[in-house]
């Protein structure tokens, strides 16, 4: 059936984002992190603190902030959480109350308990719309009119379905989102009906100019934009060549399977600490090993940095020793994603299943060479071998060693 134009239940319908103003550049894990850092070491302090703007300005000098927003302003001027702090209580890591608390979800993440693929499962199975950032006369028209439901979640399920659709692209553009998936989210959030409504119009077979629009202020476009972005930022979706006022996103190191796998997940079961490991670490995993072995196979240049690094490592990996150049592997310290170069200074010559582990976060190095291990780690005895400390070698750039530990 070609999909009818939809009704809007009131007036003002749309999807709003963590924040009411664009913020692309917050969607990039470091600045993300590098914020709850500072807000973690400033529990109890007031938002206007001068020790936590303080805070905020030097992660700002340690991250290159140029392209991003001021985290810390001058005098005068509010800092980063008292201009925009919704964006982190709408994801979970920001509590409402003063002085500054975090939720036991960003007292995890600030300690790296939790890896960044699992705090975007988190933040993909919870986030709800309405959420926190919407007016509460916005909250009472959404529950007046029965609608609730996790858009980053059906921005998935949409993806994956487009799968079952013969012919059709597996990707999801920032117009569909705005001009189809939402209004249509209005109505129906079956993945399959709306993806079908994508195939259909991408075919000329649905005319949807005379559909309402729920983007017609200014910014409403960079705003829902900031859905994908967020995706495409914690390796769900990536971005695929096209133009760049409308972008578009397919599933990145996540398969239709685990997609649904995801939905299949009862959110009430994050909610404790080893819910949260336990649910998200076996998809989180699966996608990091995706994501690191696309990284080492696929990406231009990565042949060369591989034998540069492991030719100065000796052909020994850092952390068990061994030499079998099989599964020896290249791990950038700061990430690709993160601006990472493919110099000798930023590798690590490690095994390939510590590779996993170590860009997944359950391996850390500190600066001094101190050994950080996650949980499930501790409790593998087929690690337990591994050491406490490393001498860093010679080649190593300390301070991406620095910027990993403090940033990711």
């Amino acid at each position: 059936m070609i999909e009818p134009t939809p009704t809007l239940p009131f007036a003002d319908y749309k999807w709003k984002w963590a924040s009411l103003q664009p913020t692309e550049s917050l969607n990039r894990p470091e600045y993300f992190v590098g914020v709850l850092r500072a807000l973690a070491s400033n529990q109890g302090r007031r938002k206007s603190d001068p020790r936590f703007t303080a805070d905020l300005r030097r992660i700002e000098k340690e991250i290159d902030f140029a392209k991003g927003p001021s985290l810390a302003r001058g005098a005068n001027e509010r800092n980063i959480i008292r201009n925009a702090g919704q964006y982190w209580k709408v994801l979970g890591v920001l509590g409402p109350e003063l002085p500054i608390t975090l939720t036991p979800l960003g007292k995890l993440y600030a300690a790296r308990d939790i890896s960044l693929q699992e705090f975007a499962v988190h933040t993909v199975l919870n986030l709800r719309l309405p959420s926190s950032v919407y007016r509460p006369e916005e909250v009472a028209e959404w529950k007046a009119a029965g609608i609730s439901f996790r858009p980053l979640l059906l921005i998935l399920q949409i993806v994956a379905a487009l799968a079952d659709i013969p012919g059709t692209d597996l990707y999801i553009s920032e117009s569909e989102l705005a001009d189809i998936v939402q209004p249509l989210s209005a109505t129906t959030t079956d993945p399959s009906r709306i993806a079908m409504a994508i195939a259909y119009h991408r075919a000329g077979l649905l005319d949807i100019s005379s559909w309402p629009t729920t983007v017609s202020k200014s910014n409403d476009r960079r705003v829902s934009a900031e859905f994908l972005l967020f995706l495409a930022s914690h390796n769900l979706l990536r971005e695929v060549e096209s133009p760049p006022s409308n972008q578009k996103y397919k599933l990145a190191f996540a398969l239709p399977d685990d997609i649904l796998e995801l939905a299949d997940i009862d959110p009430a079961r994050l909610l404790g600490d080893i819910g949260i490991e336990e649910v998200a670490a076996e998809i989180s995993v699966r996608v990091e090993r995706r994501r690191v072995s696309r990284e080492v196979y696929d990406r231009p240049g990565q042949k060369k940095f591989r034998d540069d690094v492991l030719d100065i490592s000796q052909q020994r990996c850092l952390l068990t020793g061994t030499q079998l150049p099989a599964v020896l592997q290249a791990a950038h310290i700061r990430p690709v994603a993160s601006d990472g170069s493919d110099l000798v200074g930023n590798g690590l010559c490690l095994r390939s299943d510590v590779h996993t582990l170590f860009d997944s976060n359950r391996i850390r190095i500190r600066p001094d060479g101190e050994m950080s291990y996650s949980g499930e780690v501790l409790r593998d005895p087929s690690y337990s071998d591994l050491p406490g400390n490393v001498i860093l070698p010679q080649h190593v750039n300390k301070a991406e060693v620095h910027w990993r530990w403090s940033f990711v």
